[in-house]
């Protein structure tokens, strides 16, 4: 049995040897790299959705506050009511920032996808020559690692990657459809009613101006407080659906590729200590 492994050896590490070259020369049509480009583009085009509709919302959250105060600075009150968006707001604040380091990690792995795939050939290449002409066991150990990490870095990460979410787009779709069309339906007047505020009022003299200013202050918090009422109504249930979503997209980009890779990973260490 140990002979015919022997035997096997070579040709085995001859066709890796093409194969890695093949994947150099060719390495704009590398299956593998371009799978997981593609993937991790429409997860950063997805999530590049979410966050904008998250930042406008947070906009207008805050711009209510702040038109709130102004006005009661004018006046001169100290009621406050639409004080009580702040913590909404902060919510909003916060997913939108981890959504962002979604959006930024995935375009990251769409630029780097195609640089792995040639480093990882590379150590392929270096690593089954060295396997196939070097006696030495230090130079053959060194060998085996250098194959062993370009098959990570360029084969099997990328395809964790790109399978990961394709199993993943299959297991949340329902969830993902639910939940944007809650956040559709929630955020879909937002754009309406802020597109019919009143426009500034031209300028006009300081007496004009002191004479109006507490109107505008009145208008304006009529204005917003009308906007943000059916985010407020329903401020759980949005917050709840941006969770969900974006608790698909770390399965999406983290946790099935993850598991993916580490079941992968022990089969090329099994591999490599035979």
């Amino acid at each position: 049995m140990q002979h015919l492994l022997s035997r096997a050896r070579k040709p085995l590490l001859i066709c890796v040897w093409l194969l890695a070259a093949l994947g150099l020369t060719f390495s704009a049509q590398n299956p593998a790299s371009n799978a997981a480009k593609g993937y991790a583009q429409s997860v950063a085009i997805s999530a590049t959705g979410v966050y904008v509709t998250l930042r406008t919302i947070n906009a207008v959250l805050s711009t209510a506050q702040e038109a709130e105060l102004s006005g009661q600075f004018i006046v001169g009150g100290s009621v406050q009511p639409l004080k009580v968006l702040e913590p909404i707001d902060d919510t909003i604040e916060r997913v939108a920032g981890v959504v962002f380091i979604v959006m930024v990690a995935s375009s990251l792995f769409s630029v780097a996808a195609q640089p792995l795939g040639i480093l990882g050939c590379a150590l392929i290449l270096v690593g089954s020559s060295t396997l196939l002409l070097a006696k030495s066991p230090n130079l053959q150990s060194l060998g085996r690692k250098s194959a062993m990490i370009g098959a990570v870095i360029g084969i099997v990460f990328p395809l964790a990657f790109a399978l990961g979410g394709v199993v993943s787009d299959q297991l949340t779709k329902s969830a993902w459809v639910e939940n944007e069309q809650i956040v559709q339906r929630i955020t879909a007047p937002l754009a309406v009613e802020t597109a019919q505020l009143p426009s500034k009022a031209p300028e006009t003299g300081w007496l004009q101006s002191l004479r109006n200013s507490g109107q505008q202050a009145s208008d304006s918090l009529q204005n917003y407080s009308r906007i943000t009422a059916s985010l407020f109504a329903e401020a759980d249930v949005l917050i709840h659906s941006y969770l969900q979503l974006l608790a698909i997209f770390l399965i999406k980009i983290l946790v099935l590729p993850l598991l993916l890779f580490a079941g992968a990973w022990g089969v090329l260490r099994s591999l490599s200590r035979s």
